[in-house]
């Protein structure tokens, strides 16, 4: 499968303005077997403009924001 924003068998599954958070969940993703890419859109100029984008393959989408719901779940005990 190849990637690219515009395919339809990819999916963003979350959408962070924290770049470092968002490294963290495609880490907790990846370490569940799940593909997945990470696309910054943050401003170079004004860092507090965009957002870090992780998209998954559509059929693995669900799989992937449960995982993500588990890690901030366990984050913010």
């Amino acid at each position: 499968m190849i990637f690219s924003t515009e395919s339809p068998d990819w999916q963003i599954v979350l959408q962070e303005s924290d770049n470092m958070l968002a490294q963290l969940l495609k880490n907790e993703v990846e370490l569940n077997d799940i593909p997945c890419y990470l696309i910054n859109r943050t401003d170079s100029s004004y860092p507090i403009f965009g957002k870090t984008f992780l998209y998954v393959p559509r059929d693995q989408a669900d799989v992937a924001k449960a995982v993500i719901d588990v890690f901030m779940e366990k984050r913010n005990d």
